[in-house]
């Protein structure tokens, strides 16, 4: 089989959580973010409610 690299982009709440479970696969993953620390206070979740929506609602 051959192996995918993925790469995900922003290291906040949710890109760091994904990139976690993906570890755990042993699978080729690159984390890119632009701030210096990864889920720092200038994330998106950090200007609003901190509350994840998922789904329609």
């Amino acid at each position: 089989m051959t192996e995918i690299p993925i790469m995900i982009i922003g290291a906040g709440l949710l890109g760091a959580s994904v990139a976690y479970e993906l570890s755990k696969r042993k699978c080729g993953i690159y984390v890119v973010e632009k701030h210096k620390t990864p889920a720092s206070e200038y994330t998106q979740s950090a200007r609003n409610s901190m509350v994840i929506h998922s789904g329609p609602y």
